[in-house]
């Protein structure tokens, strides 16, 4: 693959239509991922709360109820994949943010050469 600088006016325009391609594809996919954390949230809350609950009603004190919650092993579980999601959510986004700095630079280069630069 040829560095920018050595390629054509043609080759920068396809090259900055495939960046937008995968730009609107990565944005499908925030959408996805966005959901995904937002369910893995609301399922690990919700089965935090059942476990707090749970351990309230046998008379746990409050001091320790939120950790021993948290270590129950569906609510730990849950607890994973609520983080794995969140580093799904933001790998996406740094990536995004990777591409659209890509299609700056190709930018720049396509206004150059339209210069004669």
């Amino acid at each position: 693959m040829k560095p920018l600088t050595e390629k054509t006016g043609v080759e920068l325009l396809d090259a900055r239509a495939e960046i937008v391609r995968q730009l609107n594809q990565a944005k499908l996919k925030h959408i996805e991922r966005g959901k995904a954390l937002a369910e893995a949230e609301k399922s690990y809350r919700t089965a935090k709360a059942r476990k707090l609950l749970e351990l309230r009603l046998k008379g746990m004190p409050v001091t320790i109820v939120t950790d021993i919650a948290r270590g129950d092993e569906e609510v730990a579980e849950l607890a994973f994949v609520r983080d794995c999601a969140k580093v799904e959510y933001t790998s996406l986004l740094e990536a995004i943010n990777i591409l659209k700095k890509e299609l700056a630079v190709i930018e720049t280069e396509i206004d150059n050469e339209r210069r004669g630069m």
